[in-house]
């Protein structure tokens, strides 16, 4: 922890709060909470493109959403190693990127299907299909992600 907040400012690192936000931690519900906030950031990229992509440029839905959200994985990955699961080593991060892309690969299967059944079938607007799709898809994710690649499996090679 003390490498993570070296570079704070002293009225931060001396916050009741900061060893929360800004340190290592092997607590589930920390690294949830902090995930929810890199899945917003990822969310505002993956939105943002997917209405680019879509509204502005005219490509088809869902190649837009594989689009968008293959960058807002990208986002992910990196604000996932550095700061929720502090994988700040170079060593077997391809690796990590590999299983941490195949995981979100799957994921997106899941999150297309429900955008696919919600807006094809159900007959909602895919803008809301794709905010159902991100929330089932977003736990899916969250829990491999830990248990495979960033604390066990993956995360365990030395």
């Amino acid at each position: 922890m003390a490498e993570d907040m070296a570079e704070l400012p002293d009225k931060i690192k001396n916050s009741k709060y900061s060893a929360a936000i800004f340190g290592k931690t092997d607590n589930t519900l920390v690294q949830l909470l902090r995930n929810i906030v890199v899945g917003l950031v990822a969310l505002v990229v993956d939105f943002g493109l997917l209405y680019l992509l879509t509204d502005v440029a005219g490509v088809y839905y869902l190649v837009s959403n594989g689009i968008s959200a293959l960058m807002a994985g990208l986002v992910s990955f990196a604000l996932n190693s550095i700061w929720v699961f502090h994988k700040k080593e170079k060593k077997n991060s391809l690796l990590r990127f590999v299983a941490f892309t195949a995981v979100g690969a799957v994921g997106l299967l899941v999150n297309m299907f429900v955008m696919w059944l919600f807006t094809d079938v159900v007959g909602l607007h895919y803008m809301l299909s794709k905010a159902i799709a991100q929330v089932t898809s977003f736990l899916f994710n969250f829990f491999v992600r830990k248990v495979l690649v960033f604390e066990g499996g993956v995360g365990k090679l030395k």
